[in-house]
Formats: C-alpha cells, structure tokens, sequence
C-alpha cells in the first residue's frame, strides 16, 4: 500500500480556486502471497499471482474560502494469473481479469479555525460501483457504500508543516466500519522542491459479518482489510502551478489481507 501523493490535512483552497490530479498506484511485481500481523512476519500464501493496479482523477476547489469540495474517481485493474508454487487453498480458483470503476468518493470539508493552528471537519461518503466475479475472487473496490466524519489539525511555517487528520467511516452491506488515521510531516526543499514522511492507517472495528473466501484468497477488497505504514513522499511543482509528485512506501507497521509486494504512487496535478 501507499499513501495517495494527493493534497491533503486542514488547509483550504480559496473561493474557486481548485486542485486537480491524475495519479496512478502501481505494483513494482505480481504478489503470491498476503500480508497478516505485524511488519512482514505473518504472510498466507496464494494460490495464484495477483496483479491489482489503481487509476484515479482527483478534485479539490473552494465553493467558499470556508467550505472545499472533494472529489476522487477511481478505476482498478485486477487479474490473477500463474499458479504459485504453493497450493495453500484446497478451492483452486480459475483465472481472471477486471476493469472497471472502484468506489468513487466526494467529501465537503469546512473550515473552523485558520491561524497559527489550522482546523477542519469533512463529511466524507464514497459509493459501491464496483466490479465483481467472485467465482475467480476478483473484485474492483469494496461492495459497499461509507458515510464518514474526520477531523483534520495541522500548522505549517516557511519551510515545513504537519498535519493529523482522524476519522471514522461506517460501511454498508454488513461490511465492518473503520478508524482513519494520516500523520505527515513534510518540508520545503528550495524553490520548487518538497518531501514528506506519512503514517497512514486503516483500522477495521471488526463489527461486520461479512465474508467472502474466495476475496479472502486473493486479497481484492475482503472484509477487516487493515494497513498502517510509513511512506515517502516527493513533489515538484512549476511556476505555472503544474507539478509532479511520487510515494512509495518505507516501512511496514500491520497489514491484514494486503498483498505482500511493492508499490509506486506516482502523479501529476494542476492547480488552478
């Protein structure tokens, strides 16, 4: 996993202006096996290799200098292929491949204080259009619609800024709610140059009943699906308000059902 390389923490964009952002999440290889406990100790292994790769457009602008929307249209691309050399599952699932949207999400985020501290509250909500073929195990998102409220306080100074942002999300479909949480540091190299530290996690309240074996088999958005891990982050921007910006990840905290590769997130946005 990798920590979006979007805009994020308690600032907002004044009155139309806005953010834009094409970002891609890429697997460095194929995985054959899941990650299940803390750092990279526990793994189950796979019957197949999983390939799942992410495509999203991202939206952020002032309606007011108080009140941003935010918008993220995801795609996913998701296939299984070659048998591993370890049969760990007795249901050999047959291989396959998905493309198609994965659960889109909008959120209003309000500003309530914007001095040597910067506070925000957001009403996040995200939607179930996703793909399935759960008779191979493939899935494109979550089968389900969230509804969440998160809390966001940072300040920044001349070269450097920080930011927490704290939240919880309720899933539908009998899918469990989750805890939020990304911690980031980040500083000002020269003229065009930044860089930042994150810690991002997703904590599962395990209060859903929902399972799904054949998903729990290949890791495509089972239920109690959990992630904390330290990433990097690099940015470039122009003059002109142009710039680019890649995350990968640094060091692995807990995963539950991730897939136990790399990752490379890497962007290209405009603001405007």
């Amino acid at each position: 996993m990798t920590l979006p390389a979007f805009a994020g923490g308690p600032w907002l964009l004044p009155k139309r202006q806005g953010f834009f952002q094409f970002q891609s999440i890429l697997p460095v290889y194929q995985y054959n096996s899941l990650l299940m406990g803390n750092f990279i100790n526990e793994t189950q292994a796979l019957n197949r290799k999983v390939f799942n790769a992410d495509y999203s457009f991202y939206l952020e602008y002032g309606i007011t200098d108080n009140l941003n929307v935010i918008a993220t249209l995801p795609f996913k691309h998701v296939s299984t292929g070659d048998l591993t050399d370890e049969q760990a599952f007795d249901d050999l699932l047959p291989a396959g491949e998905l493309l198609g949207l994965s659960n889109p999400r909008v959120a209003l985020k309000y500003g309530l204080l914007a001095k040597s501290i910067n506070i925000s509250v957001s009403l996040q909500t995200s939607w179930n259009t996703i793909s399935r073929e759960l008779e191979k195990g493939l899935a494109t998102g979550i089968a389900a619609n969230s509804f969440g409220l998160m809390a966001h306080i940072g300040r920044s100074k001349e070269k450097h800024y920080g930011f927490l942002e704290v939240g919880y999300h309720k899933y539908t479909n009998d899918f469990s709610d989750i805890l939020e949480v990304n911690l980031e540091h980040g500083w000002k190299l020269g003229q065009r140059w930044n860089m930042a530290f994150v810690l991002n996690v997703r904590q599962s309240l395990e209060n859903g009943p929902y399972r799904n074996l054949n998903l729990e088999q290949t890791g495509l958005y089972p239920n109690d699906q959990e992630w904390a891990v330290i990433s990097g982050k690099i940015a470039y921007e122009t003059a002109n308000g142009f710039g680019i910006n890649a995350s990968i990840p640094l060091v692995p905290i807990k995963f539950k059902h991730v897939g136990y590769n790399g990752t490379v997130c890497l962007g290209v946005y405009k603001k405007f």
